[in-house]
């Protein structure tokens, strides 16, 4: 990452488009709330953090993150970084070159590959992955691009508040369609636990028909509770995905009127909620006086335009 010098940070606080449209494409989004003066003090403090993980690492070989040791020899080589950068550039217009990342084994799980670790109040990332990786791109189910692909992606959409869509998002990343379309699904671990907690109490209590209750009891209380209660878990969460997922496909069909399927995707990624909400449900021939009124009033919608207009 080139330094965020003062001048460039200047630039950016006095609202010089051409400075934020690099920026932009570095990955560095201005979030939808958020003032220019707030967004030049976010890249002050990743640009601090950076320079003193850069500076412990040189002085002592190792920086501890948060109780994880991030060693100077398994810091992730550029090389790896290039093709998931790759990835973020063609699906988001983005390629992010400034977060550390490392390869490392400490707290992962059984199934673990990596992760992100980020923080918008004292804003820094580091990814971490396992050593698996560090000498092959395919860990068990894991490819090493996608995962670093889909991590970053969220890093990037740091600024924004979109529950409901960001793993769809981040799940464009996705090397097979199967993930693509259904990967975000589940939008927070909650929703993971749910879904497999109720399809386990379906099995137990499949399980307790079969062994313990007579045939004449299978469907007598509390079997139909716990079937019900199961299944309607499961379909409240995939109901509520395919409801997003046919919202969010709406508003990349109203984008793509005016900026192309092309940049469609990248520009639907630096919208807030409410406004995706909006384009989902907005007639297409409204988008273009939509999009000027967002561009009088917020600086965000300018870069937007500035780089995906066709």
């Amino acid at each position: 990452m080139k330094p965020l010098t003062e001048e460039k940070l200047a630039k950016a606080a006095a609202g010089d488009l051409a400075t934020l449209v690099k920026l932009d494409g570095q990955g560095l989004l201005l979030g939808p709330d958020e003032s220019l003066a707030d967004y030049t003090e976010r890249l002050r403090a990743l640009e601090k953090n950076i320079r003193e993980l850069q500076a412990e690492l040189a002085k002592h070989g190792d920086y501890d993150f948060h109780g994880i040791p991030l060693i100077k020899a398994d810091m992730i080589p550029a090389t790896v970084f290039r093709s998931c950068r790759e990835t973020t550039r063609r699906l988001f217009g983005f390629g992010l070159d400034w977060v550390p990342g490392f390869f490392t084994d400490k707290r992962m799980g059984l199934l673990f590959a990596g992760c992100s670790l980020y923080s918008l109040k004292d804003f820094f990332a580091v990814f971490i992955i396992r050593k698996a990786f560090q000498k092959k791109e395919k860990w068990w189910i894991y490819s090493r691009t996608e995962l670093m692909a889909h991590e970053l992606t969220h890093v990037a959409h740091t600024a924004f508040q979109t529950p409901n869509f960001e793993e769809q998002f981040a799940f464009q990343t996705g090397q097979s369609a199967f993930r693509r379309v259904l990967g975000g699904m589940f939008r927070t671990p909650k929703d993971t636990y749910l879904v497999l907690g109720a399809m386990f109490g379906i099995l137990v209590a499949q399980i307790v028909n079969i062994i313990l209750r007579p045939p004449e009891r299978v469907w007598t209380m509390p079997m139909p509770l716990i079937f019900l209660a199961g299944f309607a878990a499961v379909f409240w969460v995939l109901g509520r995905y395919l409801v997003n997922r046919r919202r969010f496909k709406r508003a990349l069909n109203c984008l793509a009127t005016v900026f192309g399927e092309q940049h469609s995707l990248p520009v639907l990624f630096r919208c807030s909620e409410p406004e995706m909400l909006a384009l989902a449900k907005l007639p297409h021939d409204d988008l273009p006086a939509w999009l000027a009124r967002k561009q009088e009033t917020a600086i965000r919608w300018q870069i937007i335009h500035a780089r995906f207009a066709t």
